[in-house]
């Protein structure tokens, strides 16, 4: 007898007829085929989407990502083409194989997401344009900063501003063009926003020529004025200005690396702009009408100030002046030392202007634009027009820089030609006499603050190192040498630059992570450059240690040049110097003592403050004029202690030297010899003070010998004071 059990999942009941008769079997379900359920006759076929590649399967096994099925019964998925995948398992057809991540669909083939687009799974250009699905989820986007046409959706360009992302086509604040950076037509960018033009501003750009007409007669004669060595108030006042404007112009060049900064100091920041002479914000583009127009405006202010200038000059000395007024002419050295004043204060400004067009990004598309005018393509006809005024500027100030070079080395051998030095004044009137040539430094500086725009456009990160750099190296120079002849200046502007690096330094922090292969590549290679150089710093360092050590402990020789940073002058020689001043004052008249008080108060106030601590030092360390002879250690820091109380008194009475000197008229006297003892001022002292230790040695060996030292004493010297020239009282008083 048989017993009959059904058949377990994964198998049907088959019915076979053999010899014996009729009967029923279970057989195992083929590849292709399953069966869930226990008991059946036959298995089900795979459907669509699904498969099985073993027999005897309770269930057929799904698609997964990246394949499909269109067949049913079949023992496995057809896989997606390489660049795509699926959005879920079980796809049925080759319409469900969609792009990758990272690629999006265009014209029937995936294509690579560029940097600024956001392509999920299954993105299409037609998702893109739409910017959202009822079927998807997710769908591919412009990403914030980047923006793409409704045109070429997949041509991204990087923005630097007024790009929200999303759609292709979407601009904020009324934003029109590739990069979001023009208004249009009749509006121009106010607040950030674009705002439509009004017939009052073309109006205020066409009374701005008349202004800037008059300012330009008042800065003749304000430059042209009578300065002498020592900085006064108004002259002052004129570095400080030159200063500020200065400071707002790198500030302007700072503004324009794409730095997000904070809300508040990015509209402050952005107010620096009219200092690059971009005066969009101002309306000039409702007067210009493009970019390119504007550019022109800008570019050729300064070649059109230059010949204007001497265009004026040559009508004064055409229109006839009436006598009175003759002095008002235009000469041909003012009107120069006019336009040098103006064009080194702008000179950052102009070669900020003149690099323009050839400081160019890249967007992600391949295509660049100006880091400047982000709406302009490098390459187009308007960007080849915008070169070629670029260079026309660049070349005014290759110009101006050399003849200024040329000046500055010649400087000292034109110093018997006073035409020559009128010319020149705006080169040297502001700095100390030793440090002539610092003009220079500022000049060579407005260049070099352009360039990390144009070596480095594409990377923010680096274009901030180089201006730090820059401006780091300008710090060190301005303290080491403290050019300007005014303390004041001096104090400014060190300050300026220091706060300016720290503000670079916090722009430095805000910037984003480097993107593109080149990024981390050349801010790799930056610090690399950096850590080297700090290297050879302290090689230099330790190599100077070694060598003075060498010279100490072997050759038991000091190696001065070294500690002093340069060769002193021999104490022999200076005492050479001393005899020499002191055989030239013997016989001085009042005339030529005058003379030489009135050179005392042409002093820088830098050389007059060394001219009295050396005197100062004479008489206290040095011990002429008796003092030496008490050899007390308490009377050498009596006198020190009492230096800055000494010196402020005599700065105190030099003041009142100067008022009562410009009253007094004296008669010149021409001849070669009297030229040469005016260049002496201090041989009067040294030998009056020689004179002074003779007549009192006696006294001060008397004070040794009581432990006295009555300073209060009035000395001949005191008494002389009252009788002789204003500068040999004040000396006199130092000692």
């Amino acid at each position: 007898a048989f017993i009959c059990k059904e058949c377990p999942a994964g198998r049907f009941s088959e019915r076979f007829t053999d010899g014996v008769g009729s009967a029923y079997r279970c057989t195992i379900c083929q590849e292709g085929t399953s069966q869930s359920k226990a008991g059946a006759t036959q298995c089900d076929a795979c459907a669509k989407g699904t498969y099985t590649s073993v027999r005897g399967q309770t269930g057929c096994e799904v698609c997964s990502f990246g394949s499909y099925q269109s067949d049913e019964g079949q023992t496995g998925c057809l896989s997606c083409p390489e660049d795509r995948t699926t959005l879920f398992l079980a796809a049925q057809k080759l319409q469900d194989c969609v792009c990758r991540a990272e690629s999006i669909e265009h014209d029937g083939i995936c294509v690579e997401c560029s940097q600024g687009l956001t392509c999920p799974r299954g993105s299409t250009v037609q998702l893109l344009l739409d910017g959202e699905s009822e079927l998807y989820e997710e769908v591919p986007m412009v990403e914030q900063g980047y923006h793409s046409t409704l045109e070429a959706p997949l041509d991204i360009y990087k923005c630097i501003g007024h790009c929200p992302g999303g759609r292709p086509g979407t601009c904020d604040a009324g934003r029109i063009g590739v990069t979001c950076g023009n208004c249009p037509k009749y509006e121009f960018i106010q607040d950030e926003r674009c705002r439509p033009c009004r017939p009052v501003h073309s109006a205020l750009w066409v009374l701005a020529c008349p202004l800037i007409f008059i300012l330009i007669i008042c800065s003749y004669y304000m430059s042209n004025k009578e300065h002498g060595v020592r900085a006064t108030a108004a002259s002052c006042i004129f570095q400080l200005f030159g200063l500020i404007l200065v400071f707002c112009e790198i500030i302007a060049v700072v503004q324009s690396v794409a730095v997000e900064w904070p809300k508040g100091l990015a509209v402050a920041l952005s107010y620096f702009e009219v200092f690059g002479l971009s005066f969009e914000s101002l309306g000039l583009g409702c007067l210009a009408g493009t970019s390119l127009r504007s550019y022109v405006a800008q570019s050729f202010f300064f070649p059109i100030l230059v010949a204007g200038c001497f265009v004026v000059q040559g009508l004064t000395q055409i229109i006839p002046f009436p006598k009175r007024f003759l002095h008002l002419k235009w000469t041909k050295t003012a009107t120069c030392n006019m336009l040098g004043h103006l064009l080194q204060e702008a000179y950052i400004m102009m070669s900020n202007i003149a690099f323009i067009p050839f400081s160019c990004f890249t967007h992600p598309n391949g295509s660049e634009s100006l880091l400047t005018a982000t709406n302009i393509l490098c390459g187009s006809a308007e960007h080849r027009n915008m070169q070629v005024f670029g260079a026309i500027l660049g070349l005014l100030c290759m110009v101006f820089l050399a003849l200024c070079s040329y000046a500055a080395l010649k400087a000292p051998a034109w110093s018997d030609s006073p035409v020559r030095m009128s010319c020149i004044r705006f080169l040297i009137d502001r700095f100390r006499p030793d440090v002539w040539w610092y003009g220079i430094i500022l000049l060579v500086r407005g260049p070099l603050l352009s360039i990390p725009a144009i070596v480095a456009a594409n990377l923010p990160g680096l274009q901030m190192t180089g201006l730090m750099g820059i401006m780091l190296i300008s710090v060190l120079i301005q303290v080491r040498f403290l050019p300007w002849n005014a303390p004041l200046a001096n104090v400014a502007d060190a300050a300026s630059c220091s706060l300016l690096l720290i503000l670079l330094s916090i722009g430095i922090a805000r910037l984003p992570a480097p993107v593109g292969k080149w990024g981390n590549g050349v801010l790799d290679i930056s610090g690399i450059v950096v850590a080297l150089l700090i290297l050879a710093v302290w090689v230099v360092v330790v190599l100077a240690v070694a060598i003075l050590v060498f010279r100490k402990a072997i050759l038991k020789r000091e190696e001065t040049r070294i500690i002093n940073l340069g060769k002193l002058a021999r104490s022999r020689d200076v005492l050479l110097i001393l005899e020499d001043i002191s055989s030239h004052v013997n016989g001085w008249s009042s005339a030529q003592m005058q003379r030489v008080d009135d050179a005392i108060n042409q002093l820088c106030v830098y050389d007059y403050q060394v001219l009295c601590t050396s005197l100062m030092l004479l008489s206290v360390e040095v011990g002429i004029g008796g003092r030496s002879s008490l050899g007390s250690t308490s009377m050498r820091i009596r006198g020190v202690s009492t230096k800055a109380q000494k010196l402020r008194q005599t700065m105190s009475r030099l003041s009142q030297v100067e008022r009562d000197s410009e009253a007094h008229d004296l008669a010149a006297e021409d001849d070669e010899s009297t030229r040469t003892e005016i260049l002496m001022p201090i041989a009067q002292v040294a030998e009056e003070q020689k004179e002074v230790a003779e007549e009192h040695v006696e006294e001060a060996s008397q004070n040794m010998e009581n432990g006295t030292l009555n300073e209060e004493t009035e000395t001949p010297s005191d008494t002389a004071s009252e009788t002789e020239g204003p500068a040999k009282k004040v000396v006199s008083e130092i000692l």
